[in-house]
């Protein structure tokens, strides 16, 4: 089964309320970025508010980890392309999160944060790319690690001219790291985790097998639309299940196991065709967690539409107050957890 170029640890975010960057005026936060050097982004994220905001690192631009911290397109008389994205997607769970998962940005203060995305995209065209950091940073009160609510942000658009060949050279060395790492990784589905895996899509099919019916109101209301766009993912959601439950039961769908629980990770999806489920992921239950809970097969759904074979999705924002709900429907079309959180929703009525 060759899937996209996602990986993902799997966690399951809070669905507390939210702030929309969309209303700037409401912000506590603004996120900036600059080019440095010829592939290398640096964000500067300062807190526009009165009090301190402690942010979860975990997953977000503030993650050391290689996830998606910037968004690159290329325009030409054929129209908007994409670059796609060859990192990790990290879903992170909520429950007993470290104090080190944890940043506070005091008020008025400024943090800045560098990368190269040059390791997690293919910039070997060179040239000019427009770039752009849409994503969301969750956040918890004071002296608690709980999430209270996410704020989604957009930092408009950079335009960067990059080298080429200089880019490639980036990648090329970041991906043959990988998998000198991958190496050391567990790469037999064996046992009870892979009949926790089989039941896991085989429940997210039967959960996005509802989806079929294309109830105009719960699409409009869950994904922003109800155009061909949307139902059409929706199904493709559907077959994937399908198919890659019949290829773990034929013992075809190759499956890492990751033993990173320090940092509430569940899964990844990944590189080359691969998932990466983290030790913590086999502590979900397989199904049956109920309206918009996480499961094994909401986990399932969610990573499956990461895939470049069906939407290449991002991780917008997570859950339904403040997410599904409040973002645009271009930001849900291109939304991850709305499609579990969709799929979730019919099956439970809700």
């Amino acid at each position: 089964m060759k899937a996209a170029t996602v990986v993902s640890c799997l966690a399951a975010l809070a669905n507390g309320a939210a702030i929309n960057l969309a209303r700037r005026d409401a912000s506590p936060l603004d996120v900036k970025i600059e080019q440095v050097g010829n592939s290398e982004l640096k964000a500067t994220i300062t807190n526009t508010g009165s009090s301190p905001l402690r942010v979860l690192k975990t997953g977000s631009i503030l993650d050391d980890t290689p996830v998606e911290r910037a968004q690159f397109t290329t325009a030409s008389t054929e129209g908007v392309n994409r670059v796609a994205f060859n990192g990790i997607r990290v879903y992170v769970r909520d429950t007993n999160l470290p104090d080190s998962a944890f940043k506070t940005i005091g008020a008025g203060e400024k943090v800045e944060v560098q990368w190269d995305p040059a390791k997690v995209h293919d910039l070997s065209t060179g040239g000019e790319f427009n770039v752009s950091s849409v994503g969301s940073l969750r956040y918890a009160k004071e002296g608690s690690n709980d999430i209270a609510g996410q704020i989604v942000y957009d930092s408009g658009v950079l335009t960067a001219k990059v080298d080429g060949v200089k880019a490639a050279e980036v990648h090329a060395a970041f991906h043959q790291s990988l998998a000198a790492k991958r190496a050391n990784v567990q790469n037999d589905c064996t046992g009870s985790k892979k009949t926790a895996i089989i039941k896991g899509l085989a429940e997210g099919q039967k959960l996005d097998g509802g989806q079929g019916r294309y109830p105009r109101g719960a699409v409009a209301d869950y994904l922003g639309s109800s155009t061909a766009d949307a139902k059409m993912y929706c199904s493709d959601v559907g077959n994937f299940c399908a198919n890659a439950a019949a290829y773990a039961q034929a013992s075809h769908l190759e499956l890492f196991f990751l033993n990173d629980a320090s940092t509430n990770k569940l899964s990844q999806p990944g590189l080359d065709g691969y998932i990466v489920l983290c030790e913590n992921s086999f502590e979900v239950p397989v199904s049956g967690a109920g309206c918009r809970g996480m499961d094994l097969a909401y986990l399932m759904i969610h990573e499956a539409t990461h895939l470049s074979e069906i939407g290449a999705t991002d991780d917008v924002c997570y859950g339904y107050e403040g997410c599904v709900d409040t973002i645009s429907a271009s930001q849900s079309l291109n939304n991850a957890d709305t499609f579990a959180m969709y799929a979730s929703g019919i099956k439970n009525s809700c």
